[in-house]
Order: C-alpha cells, then structure tokens, then sequence
C-alpha cells in the first residue's frame, strides 16, 4: 500500500480524512491534530470482527501525504480485508479531495 498525496493544508487534510471515517461509521478512538493521526475501530460487514485503523497525516512542500495502516485486532488471518479496506479508504480520500 502506498501513501497518497493530496494538495490539502493539514487542517483539510484531517478534516477530509476524519469526515470519511465517520461517513463509513467507523468508531472515531482519537483524533489529535498534534499527534498527526486518527485511531478507529472498524467493523466487518458479515461477523462484525473488529480492526484497527491509523490514519496519518504528514505535511509536504505540495501539501499532505496520508498514509493508513489496518489490522485485525484478533487472529492472524484476514483474508485481504485490511489490505482493501486501505485501498477503498484512500482512493475515496483522494476522490475527494479533488472534487
């Protein structure tokens, strides 16, 4: 998984990110613009299994570049879940960030 680079202020860039986590019912644990990350819970569809989720949020000379991380927080095996969670979650981010 690659980090994404949008042309956001940070502040938009948190916003953006926070506003899409929400948007996916996610539970929002913390949200510190001074640790430059947000921490939730994702659930699955199906079992409702529990991941965790990091977003963070780097300041760059063209804007931010947000990266994400996701895993299970049981058991070793997600059968690619957390890898397209990433996928989807960024590539919406970036949708909207250019709209």
């Amino acid at each position: 998984m690659q980090p994404i680079d949008l042309p956001l202020t940070f502040e938009e860039a948190l916003a953006a990110a926070l506003a899409l986590i929400e948007d996916r019912g996610w539970e929002v644990l913390s949200a510190d613009p001074a640790e430059s990350q947000i921490e939730a819970i994702a659930k699955s569809h199906l079992f409702g299994f529990e991941d965790e989720v990091a977003v963070r949020i780097a300041v760059t000379d063209s804007g931010t570049r947000i990266d994400m991380r996701s895993r299970s927080r049981l058991g070793q095996i997600d059968r690619g879940a957390n890898a397209r969670r990433i996928e989807s979650y960024l590539a919406d981010l970036e949708t909207r960030a250019l709209e």
